[in-house]
């Protein structure tokens, strides 16, 4: 029989806590009823099966199953979250123990595609069903939603059962706290809420490579995660991001900006996380609007993270929401349309389309990705999975539309005309994995020792503000930093010596390395010494701190000064 009205709580994973939560409940039960949950029984008839086996037991064992949903609701574009359509879906792939009455785990799973959990429990006896905000494999998860503000400790719903001497089914739901008017209940459905994107999201990933092992992700989300810069454990983190130690923050105040609904910002993020554990992104990362003629290592980035998370929620519709009952619409885009006619111009008169454009890269990333699209190239998944985890992560040169689309015309069965147009009605033209022959990113750095004065068009080598502020360390706009490309005739050791002028203060940007290379200070050169094969190319970026900056750069045979 299916039970209603199950006991649920959401709270730290451990089994001295079940154990107090197991004798407090058998004496207080009202006390500790901090969701209450439909239950009821399900409508799927889909129950995984066990067999009783008591031979080594002194006591028969009962099958107990269930299914644990959490409580969702829809997005719309105009009206952000809505509240009067609730759903109850499936809490699925979480890790799901039983535990005996003194706090013993028993027996652990995962939850199947639907959310249900089979156990043998001893009759006549209590027990505790506890599903943990993780995924992976119970005895080592690779992804878990945990509190940031409480010492990261791991979400998880505890549900205590008094089992008797016949099979039990019970279900259970994890509610999301909304009262009609407000958040006033516990939130327990929101970190399943945010299991559930990134579930989807590791699943896109398996339909590409079924041996694909994940890197531990921790997802830290709290009601007191607000858009202000401070203190992590305070909830003080800015933005939903991904950090520099590779977790990812989600925000969570409520009438502010909470984005536990808002699946494409989570998967965004998790599309971040992707790049950095399979991939590479030599994004710079910073603040940027959809418009904004950007660095196109970021331009690449951010439209990645756009694209995937429409591919990895089958949904183009890209909506985030926020403000007073989450009714304010921040971002509402369509992935899949032309977001930019023609060759529209920005203010500073560059056209909005090109390699430096968010938004006409994820749509050229989708359109690839999109079977049932106009372009009709129905590459799917595997294709652009195989070109980022391939040439585009081994590139010689900054990532880029250009890498990406250097390495994926690298595979077999791809129709190249077919995507250099697609990129073409983008205003990304053809070219190798640096740039567009038509549209260059590089000034070329001999290597013979000639001081290089000038960039690519002719004028004075500068860091510009042209298209944005340089603010802090650099900038992630179109030009903030200058890229050169080089060729070592003989092999050897080369030092690039780059000097700014008077007052300025310039760092070296290198391919695949996070941290630019900052050793001197305002008017100090800076020095990279790199050890290079015969007939061998590679890149390098210069930036500069607070301003734009004139410099000059020079490239030299210099033996011995690699192994100081």
């Amino acid at each position: 029989m299916a039970k209603k009205n199950s006991l649920v709580l959401l709270w730290a994973s451990s089994s001295t806590f079940v154990k107090r939560i197991f004798s407090f409940w058998l004496f207080t039960v009202s006390v500790l009823i901090l969701v209450a949950c439909g239950g009821g029984g399900s409508d799927d008839d889909t129950v995984p099966s066990a067999s009783k086996d008591s031979t080594n037991t002194p006591t028969a064992n009962v099958i107990l199953t269930g299914k644990a949903t959490y409580t969702s609701y829809p997005l719309n574009a105009n009206a952000g979250i809505d509240y009067s359509m609730p759903a109850e879906l499936p809490i699925r792939g979480a890790v799901v123990e039983l535990h005996s009455s003194d706090g013993l785990v028993l027996d652990q799973q995962n939850t199947s595609r639907e959310g249900f959990y089979t156990f043998q429990a001893p009759a006549e006896s209590n027990v505790v069903v506890v599903v943990k905000a993780a995924l992976g494999t119970p005895q080592r998860p690779d992804t878990k939603i945990v509190d940031n503000t409480q010492q990261q400790a791991l979400y998880t719903l505890v549900m205590p059962i008094r089992v008797r001497a016949i099979d039990l089914q019970q279900n259970f739901n994890a509610d999301s706290g909304w009262d009609g008017q407000q958040y006033s209940g516990i939130r327990a459905a929101a970190p399943f809420a945010i299991l559930d994107t990134l579930h989807k999201s590791q699943n896109l990933v398996r339909s590409a490579d079924s041996n694909v092992v994940f890197p531990t992700l921790l997802v830290n989300w709290s009601k007191r995660n607000i858009p202000t810069f401070g203190r992590i454990d305070l909830g003080e983190i800015g933005t939903s991001h991904l950090s520099s130690d590779r977790q990812i923050y989600i925000l969570g105040a409520a009438d502010v900006d909470t984005d536990e609904y808002d699946s494409h910002i989570i998967a965004h993020e998790w599309g971040h996380y992707f790049e950095h554990a399979f991939s590479r992104s030599d994004s710079l990362g910073g603040q940027h609007i959809l418009n904004d003629i950007l660095d196109p290592s970021v331009a690449f980035s951010e439209a990645w993270g756009n694209a995937f998370a429409a591919m990895a929620l089958d949904n183009a519709l890209y909506i985030d929401s926020m403000g007073n009952r989450q009714k304010i619409i921040a971002i509402s885009m369509d992935i899949e349309t032309n977001s930019v006619p023609g060759l529209t111009r920005s203010s500073s008169g560059i056209p909005i389309d090109g390699f430096y454009s968010e938004a006409s890269i994820h749509e050229i990333l989708y359109d690839l990705y999109d079977s049932s699209d106009d372009e009709n190239l129905q590459l799917g998944f595997t294709p652009i999975y195989n070109a980022l985890v391939g040439k585009h992560k081994t590139s010689l040169a900054f990532t880029s539309v250009f890498s990406f689309i250097d390495a994926l015309l690298e595979q077999d069965n791809i129709n190249d005309a077919d995507v250099r147009q697609l990129a073409a009605n983008e205003n990304i033209h053809d070219g190798d994995q640096y740039e567009a022959f038509s549209q260059k990113i590089y000034t070329l750095l001999p290597s013979g020792g000639t001081r290089v004065e000038q960039d690519r068009n002719g004028d004075t080598l500068q860091t510009k503000e042209t298209y944005g502020r340089i603010s802090g360390n650099n900038g992630n706009k179109l030009d903030n930093r200058i890229f050169f490309k080089y060729f070592s005739p003989l092999s050897g050791c080369y030092t690039i010596d780059i000097v700014p002028q008077s007052g300025g203060d310039v760092v070296i940007h290198v391919p695949a390395q996070a941290n630019p290379l900052d050793r001197s200070g305002p008017d100090g050169n800076e020095l990279y010494h790199i050890t290079l094969s015969a007939n061998q190319s590679g890149s390098i970026a210069v930036g500069s701190k607070f301003s734009s900056t004139k410099f000059s750069a020079q490239m030299s045979l210099t033996p011995g000064q690699c192994n100081e």
